[in-house]
Order: structure tokens, then sequence, then C-alpha cells
């Protein structure tokens, strides 16, 4: 055989190996055989049930849906529910490159495959021009959002690629990608939203696509989570719930483009779980600080949304942003905050367990003049008070923390500095300390056990 001969038998045989896109699976036949023991539990949906599943499981706040199209095969789409608190995400619907059900632990394999023999996506051909893709599963749709806010998504990527295929030109593929296509039509009504898909997943505040190759134990591995034992879920890797979030506007035809695919062969199953109702309306409920000043409470509200409504746990409420509310009796109360948006579809609800007392707030004399220090000492049964001024005379009130009087006008001893708490049980208690005529020096609170 020629040299010449033998350099072209070499690269026809070099060419089928590489452009075959297929990967040799180790000669120790590992079964990948169906479990029947997790706390992951997987329903493969029927393709003509997928539509209706799809729209009532994904959506979590008023969109209208229009054009709903799926692109998979049989297998490809499910419902999933997790029963334990290590995942992150209890519920939702999960697509895969291959079957879901390969999707239930425990982790017996690494090379779950299910090829389906199907195409890829041409959108996410995009994302790399060296990469090709098969086993695609896509869920495309058009909405309308009934008011402006944040169109908010909380998924986990799951792979069989990892870890042996972290770094190597196989890496299987997602997007999420938001578009608004009738521009042309209508007028471009969402400048920060083009008529050509735009893709959403990366890590928070970041440029990095979510992939193997970018998310491992060795880049970004604050994200990964390693699954090799994994005892209920069969992919060997994956990463933690990560949120994507994107600002939309009221009125605006929107398409939406969830896709996942095999990349550069159709082995190895990669799958997406979406978390149940996951695209939120992104309004939060968040109460910030909140200050008291004797019967007198005020709250800071940290909250995304637009309508706010307010319950001080006393039969009394609010709709103010940052209300202050004043109680008649000290107590503890339970204070909800529930926020809406304006069209009172995305909602949100945050409650809080103060203690209200009636302590008047007292406006601090000692800085410019005391560095006073105080604190308990256990083993002497006592609040130990440092950095008086030894010119002066001190006394100290102590109050519970609904503000009734434990101690009064006791005279702290300056040579010892410390007011005996033995009558005392555990608990917070607020100390205040006056000087000799009776003005206001400091209110602290301290802790006696």
């Amino acid at each position: 055989m020629s040299y010449f001969y033998k350099i072209i038998v070499f690269f026809i045989l070099f060419s089928t190996t590489l452009f075959s896109q297929k990967r040799v699976v180790p000669e120790n036949k590992e079964v990948c055989s169906s479990r029947n023991s997790s706390l992951l539990q997987v329903d493969v949906i029927p393709l003509d049930l997928m539509e209706s599943f799809i729209e009532e499981n994904l959506f979590g706040f008023c969109v209208d849906v229009y054009d709903l199209n799926i692109i998979g095969s049989a297998g490809a789409i499910g419902g999933f529910s997790y029963y334990g608190e290590d995942f992150g995400i209890t519920q939702g619907v999960i697509l895969s490159t291959g079957k879901v059900e390969n999707a239930v632990g425990p982790n017996n394999s690494t090379c779950v495959s299910s090829s389906h023999g199907s195409s890829g996506d041409f959108i996410l051909n995009t994302l790399n021009a060296d990469l090709l893709t098969f086993d695609a599963c896509v869920i495309e749709f058009d909405f309308i959002a009934a008011s402006d806010n944040l169109l908010a998504c909380e998924f986990i990527f799951a792979s069989e690629e990892y870890p042996e295929y972290v770094d190597s030109w196989f890496n299987d593929i997602f997007g999420f990608f938001i578009s608004e296509p009738y521009e042309t039509e209508i007028g471009n009504l969402d400048p920060d939203i083009s008529s050509e898909p735009q893709n959403l997943a990366f890590l928070p505040n970041s440029d990095i696509a979510i992939s193997i190759n970018n998310i491992n134990e060795n880049i970004n591995s604050n994200f990964y989570i390693d699954n090799v034992d994994g005892e209920n879920i069969q992919y060997d890797g994956f990463t933690i719930p990560i949120s994507l979030e994107k600002e939309i506007k009221q009125g605006v035809v929107y398409r939406l483009r969830i896709a996942i695919a095999d990349g550069s062969d159709d082995q190895y199953d990669s799958a997406l779980f979406l978390k149940s109702n996951s695209f939120e309306s992104g309004v939060n409920a968040d109460i910030g600080n909140i200050y008291q000043n004797g019967l007198q409470v005020s709250f800071e509200n940290n909250s995304i949304g637009s309508q706010f409504f307010w319950d001080f746990g006393d039969g009394f409420s609010s709709n103010l942003e940052n209300p202050t509310h004043e109680y008649d009796l000290p107590g503890t109360y339970v204070v909800t905050l529930n926020v809406l948006d304006e069209s009172n579809c995305g909602v949100s609800q945050i409650t809080e367990i103060i203690t209200v007392n009636n302590i008047e707030q007292i406006s601090v004399l000692e800085n410019r003049n005391y560095n006073i220090v105080t604190y308990f000492k256990s083993e002497l049964e006592s609040i130990i008070i440092n950095g008086l001024d030894l010119n002066s005379i001190y006394y100290v009130n102590i109050y519970n923390t609904i503000g009734k009087k434990e101690l009064s006008n006791l005279k702290v001893e300056l040579n010892a500095n410390t007011i005996n708490t033995s009558q005392l049980s555990s608990g917070p208690y607020f100390i205040e300390l006056k000087n000799e005529n009776f003005e206001d020096v400091f209110l602290k609170k301290i802790l006696i056990y």
C-alpha cells in the first residue's frame, strides 16, 4: 500500500470517527436501568396533554399565551416532584435531551443515553459556531404581560456529561431566548428587546453562559453539585437553583423560547428542571428595617411591586409603602405585608413577628463625653458597666421586652460598676442609664442568661 493511499485511508477513518458524533461507551456494559425508589418522581406527559400541562404548570402570574409550540420526542417532557430538601426545587417541569424518566435515581450509571435520532435546534446552534446539536427539546410561545414587571424564572441544569466531558467539545447546550418578533408590524414597543432572539441563560450578574464547561468543580464551583454518588437523581452533576430575570412591559407581544439539546452527538442525557409556576411576575415582598419609638413603629419596605397592603396584627392596616403605626398596648404582633403588581396578578407575602414595648426612644447624650461598655457577666449574675465618669452618679432602670419596669432607679456603685440581676429570669432586657440629674444617657438591649 502506497504512503499516499495510507494517508487517504487514515483520513477517511479519522473523519468517520470524528464526524459520526458518537462517543464510545466503555466495555463495562454499564446497565442504564430504570430506578424504582427515589425522592424524585417523574411523570411522562403524553403529547396530546402537553400543551395544557405547560400552560398550567409554568406560569405564576397573568399573561396571555399564544401559539404554544412544542418540539420534542415522546418522553422528553414531563412533570417532576422532589420530596427532599437538598435539591432546591420541589415541583415543576422537566425537559430532557433523552427520556425524562431516566432522571430518577439512584445514580447507578455514568452513561445514561436515550437517543431519539431527532434534529437539533437552529437557534441553539448560533450560540457556538463549532457546535452541532441533536435531540432538541423546545418550548416556544408568544405572550403578553398584563403589567410592567419582571419575567422571573428558576431552574436547575443537570447532565450526564459531568464530570468526564468538562472542557471537551461534547457540551450539551440550552438557552432561554426572548424576542419581540412583531416589531415591523406593530412597532418597537420595547427598545431593550430586539426582534432577534436574545439568550438570558447566563450566570447571575454576568455574561457567562450556563454549560458544563462554565460550571463544574473547577470553574464557578459555587453553582455546582457533584452527584456522582447521588441516591435520588441519576445525573452525574447539576447546578444549584439559578434565577433569571428580565424586565418586560405591559401590552408588548414577546416570544419566549426554551431549548435544550445534545451537543456534538446524541448521547449522554441532559435536562432542565423548571420550577413550577416558574415564570413569575418578579413581585417580591421584603420588610426592611423596623424602627420603634415607644408604641410607635415605622416600617421600611424593600419590596419589588407597585401595591402594598400591611396588616399590623392588631386589627389595623395600611396601604402606604413605608407606613408608621402606633399600637395601643405593648405586646407581640404578627405583621404581614402583601405586595402586588399593577395587574393584581403577581402576589408575594411576608410576615414578621415584632415585640412592641412602651419605652420611648432615648437620645444618646454620652457619645462625645463617655466611652461606656455594657455587658452581662453570668458568673457574677450581674450587668457590668465600664467607662463611667468617676465624678458623676448614675442610676439604672431595667425593662422587659414589653416595657414593664423590672428594676427601678438602682444606683450604680462606681467602685464595682455592677448591677445585680440574680432576681431576673433569663432573656432579653432593656437597660436605661440616667445621670445624677436623671437625664437620659442611653438605652441599650442586653441579654441575661
